[in-house]
């Protein structure tokens, strides 16, 4: 054994400062995981990418968009580039605020894929590199051992199922910070450490954040009593109150972010769950034992809390449990904690609770991975008790999980693969064996524990390839080919450039048909009206779904087609199609034909301006959950009464077809019909059609009430293509001539309710009274002279009082100011705009700040000041006595002698834990 040099500071050199264990065990994830997208074919082994699921609709597109801000210096505050207008700043708070994300600054635009792939890569690998440096610095031991179980919890399930949720994965690298600061502020009373990963956790993703947070508050009694270096109850509820106080601390340095946040969050649809009226559970024990094997179907929409993190834990409980070189009170509330945890699984309340008093919308128990963090720190202190255990209870134990692995094939709910039944023996087999070694002389553990940590290796590249390939096979890694890179993305972005530089600095928004993602103003970058975001307003989500949008009533609304009377009040100018449209486009105008992408630009020369005066009478207007062509016409008729606005949209009678695999039939309520399907487990196809005595440009209205569609089949005249039917929305059949023949056939999934109701509206649209009714909003519209993300002048000139209606959605931290005085700004149907103007020209500016903004910079900002005068007063008035003290104790614990370990370390004897270390002593590997 040596001891290690002092420092300049008086303490002695950590274990910690022995690099190359860190940088192992950021290398091996990173590895194994490059070599599982490998086998998918991902590029640069292939043409795909790693996008999927949410990634792919979401954080994608908003990476870009991020990329874009940072390039071109605008506002993190706003942007037009979806839903019509959104509070980016929240949106970057949830999904953007990591700065690893300045990575993506070095990738092009059609390598937005692949930056992200870098991402996630150096994120996991982050995880490991942290969770090495938790069990060295914690259990002030070095080893082979260390780099192995840092592996295994940076590629453990949770993130094989959700690292796609790639802002979560700056979760998995900051915990191990935040718990190690915490053990150093209680040894060591290190006090800068934990603050600033409390704070630095929060602002890079606060959802995650407070599971961490969480745990943290139930964990810290045993933190304080394992690690503490303090005795008796004062020195204890001391060193807690200063734990308090630099917790409140660490929260206040991410006020900047997180307040602002918060009051957005308050207005959308997560913020009204109900609290549970009973308690249920979920699952039998079983099926969590079962979650603990490997190469099980990772847990993505729904399901069993993703709990696997290497094989060999299972053979390390019992020898954690019955450790006598472990004090009884510490496994006791160790093994209570992951009780806890499982019980909070598998418990409807506590569930709920641990998710902010919200019930996740798919992706289920997104806090298990506090579990496996605990899981596998607390049986890295098991390895030394392991050659205390004979070869025959090491044998036992190996038997016991075999025999629990072979009853929980058959009787868990979850998929076993013969293959998984047999991998999962294999290795438990092969670790009963290894662990058995360890029993020799020392100096030929250090030999037996490279094996152990190359099986491990072989075990984390069997289950990370496993895992994405039922990932893969579930959710499906995408083509490369027309999302960021590619002929058609290119012909976008340039199709967009064009359009931006002919429209001399003018505001108008843009669409694509059909989408890629839910997300497509952001991926491409143009100002649209689509968006999918779990920061959206829910009445700015109810708004659009009555007028007609896509939308899951939640969090999302989508431009799938719409009316061009919708489009000319929200000024949405162009529509972009990905290929030549199916449809006979006569209200547009083909702009801009690109035949090496096959894009094609058409515009409505009908979109209004950014503003415009309209009746009073709009502030009463409500929507309402109907047709959406009777949502659009009562609020033109609220706009413009008394000018017949009512003729540009009329509806037509609906004739029911003939039916496949299923009947239909009218209610009482015009527009909805009731369906059955003739067998439960088919699909079931309706056909309607309707009257075309006249021409008219002619819209159909779907709203499914969450049955599933697959598509509408259409065909008019010798003209067939289809139209996705998802929840709710508006197909756009273009110009019908008149008489002629059309049929619409309504396909139901085979797996959709057996029967039902769902609502049909068809409507045509008159483009005389159109230009009738859109001319007179164009009388008296605002003039944009500049515009920004976050401000806005312009000028109008009311022929007489009314309203200026500002098709932005209503958010609190937009103030607006008419000829120099603020105006108070009154929301239409709970959604849009609107403010008092009287007759005359009016100077019009708007100005954007998040709400509680400046609240949140000034708490942040004294807290950085406080912390600030707090290291200040610890490095003037603290350094000498902490020195002295910490050399007399480590000069004293050298000389009591320290016996050797498994995973090389400084107290494996029976009688120093590691709480009763305050400085660390480092022990060389034999």
């Amino acid at each position: 054994m040596k001891i290690s040099r002092w420092t300049k500071d008086g303490m002695m050199r950590a274990p910690g400062s022995n690099q190359s264990y860190g940088y192992l065990a950021f290398l091996l994830p990173f590895i194994i995981l490059a070599i599982g997208y490998a086998t998918r074919l991902v590029f640069p082994f292939g043409d795909r990418h790693i996008l999927t699921v949410d990634l792919y609709h979401q954080y994608a597109p908003f990476l870009n968009e991020l990329r874009d801000k940072l390039l071109s210096g605008d506002s993190l505050f706003y942007s037009f580039r979806g839903g019509t207008g959104v509070n980016f700043y929240s949106l970057f708070a949830y999904y953007l605020a990591s700065p690893l994300n300045l990575i993506l600054l070095i990738f092009p635009k059609a390598f937005l894929a692949e930056g992200i792939l870098m991402l996630t890569l150096i994120k996991v690998s982050l995880a490991g590199y942290a969770f090495n440096l938790l069990l060295r610095r914690a259990y002030l031991r070095t080893g082979p051992l260390s780099i192995a179980f840092a592996t295994m919890y940076a590629l453990s399930s949770y993130q094989m199922a959700y690292g796609w949720n790639v802002m979560w994965l700056d979760a998995l690298y900051t915990m191990p910070l935040v718990i190690l600061g915490l053990i150093l502020l209680v040894r060591e009373k290190n006090y800068w450490l934990y603050p600033i990963s409390v704070g630095y956790l929060l602002f890079v993703n606060y959802y995650m954040a407070m599971f961490v947070l969480i745990f943290t508050f139930f964990y810290y009694p045993v933190v304080l009593f394992t690690f503490g270096s303090e005795k008796g109850v004062p020195a204890r509820l001391l060193t807690s109150l200063k734990t308090l106080g630099l917790t409140l601390l660490g929260i206040g340095m991410s006020a900047v972010l997180v307040w602002p946040t918060y009051k957005a969050l308050q207005l959308t649809s997560a913020a009204g769950d109900s609290f549970p009226k009973t308690v249920e559970s979920t699952f039998d024990l079983i099926d969590y034992f079962a979650q603990h094997v490997m190469l099980l179907e990772p847990t993505v929409r729904d399901g069993m809390p993703n709990l696997y993190g290497g094989i060999l834990l299972l053979l390390l409980v019992p020898v954690y449990f019955f450790s006598a070189r472990i004090p009884l009170w510490r496994r006791v509330s160790n093994l209570g904690m992951l009780a806890f945890l499982i019980l909070s699984f598998n418990t409807n309340i506590l569930n709920f609770l641990w998710h902010g008093t919200h019930f996740p919308n798919q992706l289920p128990y997104r806090n298990s991975f506090v579990y496996i963090f605990l899981l596998i720190f607390i049986l890295y202190d098991a390895l030394p008790s392991v050659k205390t255990f004979g070869n025959r209870e090491l044998g036992y134990t190996g038997m016991l999980a075999i025999i629990l692995v072979l009853l929980a094939a058959p009787e868990t709910t979850l998929k076993f693969t013969t293959f998984t039944v047999y991998a999962t023996i294999f290795f438990l087999i092969v670790y009963t064996i290894v662990l058995s070694r360890f029993k020799l002389a020392r100096q030929r553990r250090q030999p037996i524990a490279f094996v152990l940590l190359s099986v491990i290796f072989f075990e984390m590249v069997l289950h990370t390839g496993g895992s994405l390939h039922y990932l893969d096979k579930n959710e499906y890694f995408g083509l490369r080919e027309g999302y960021a890179y590619g002929t058609t993305a290119e012909a976008i972005r340039k199709a967009s450039d064009m359009l931006q530089e002919s429209s001399d600095d003018a505001f108008y928004r843009t669409e694509i048909v059909p989408d890629k993602t839910s997300n497509d103003p952001f991926l491409y970058g143009f100002y649209g009206s689509t968006i999918f975001a779990s920061t959206m307003r829910k009445d700015g989500v109810t708004f659009f779904k009555n007028m007609g949008y896509s939308s899951n009533a939640i969090n999302s609304y989508k431009y799938d087609g719409q009316t061009i009377l919708m489009d000319s009040l929200l000024g949405i100018r162009y529509l972009i199609y990905r290929e030549q449209p199916k449809i006979s486009e006569q209200a547009r105008t083909l702009t801009l034909k690109n035949d090496d992408g096959g894009v094609y630009v058409y515009e409505n020369r009908h979109a209004l301006p950014l503003a415009y005066m309209v009746d009073p009478a709009v502030l009463s207007f409500t929507s309402h959950d109907r047709s959406p062509f009777e949502n659009q016409t009562s609020l033109l008729e609220a706009m413009l009464p008394n000018t017949e606005a009512w003729r540009v949209l009329t509806p037509v009678s609906i004739d029911l077809g003939q039916h496949v695999g299923g009947v239909l039939g009218p209610t009482e309520t015009p527009g909805v019909y009731h369906f059955g399907k003739d067998l439960p487990d088919q699909e079931a196809t309706f056909s309607i059609s309707w009257d075309t005595s006249n021409g008219a440009n002619t819209y159909l209205g779907v709203d499914l009430r969450g049955h599933k569609g697959r598509h509408a089949d259409i065909l008019i005249d010798n003209n067939r293509f289809t139209a996705p039917v998802r929840r709710s929305g508006v197909i756009d059949l273009g110009y019908v001539p008149a008489n002629a023949s059309v049929t619409v056939h309504i396909v139901l999934e085979s797996d959709a309710a057996s029967s039902g109701e769902f609502e049909l509206y068809v409507s045509q649209l008159s483009v005389p009274d159109l230009e009738r009714t859109v001319g007179l909003l164009w009388q008296d519209a605002m003039y944009v002279r500049s515009h920004r993300s976050t401000h806005i002048e312009g000028t109008v000139d009311a022929a007489k009082d009314g309203m200026l209606f500002i098709a932005i959605p209503f958010d609190p931290g937009w103030t607006i100011s008419v000829d120099g005085s603020a105006v108070e700004i009154t929301e239409v149907d709970k959604s849009m705009m609107a403010i008092p103007v009287s007759a005359g020209q009016h100077e019009i500016v708007m100005r954007f700040k998040p709400d509680g903004f400046t609240t949140g910079l000034l708490v942040t900002l004294a807290s950085f000041l406080v912390f600030a005068l707090l290291l200040v007063a610890l490095r003037l008035f603290c350094p000498v006595l902490g020195r002295r003290k910490a050399q007399k104790l480590a000069k004293k614990r050298a000389a009591d002698g320290l016996a050797d370990s498994l995973d090389s370390g400084a107290y494996a004897n029976d009688a120093i834990a590691p709480g009763k270390l305050p400085v660390y002593i480092e022990e060389s590997e034999d």
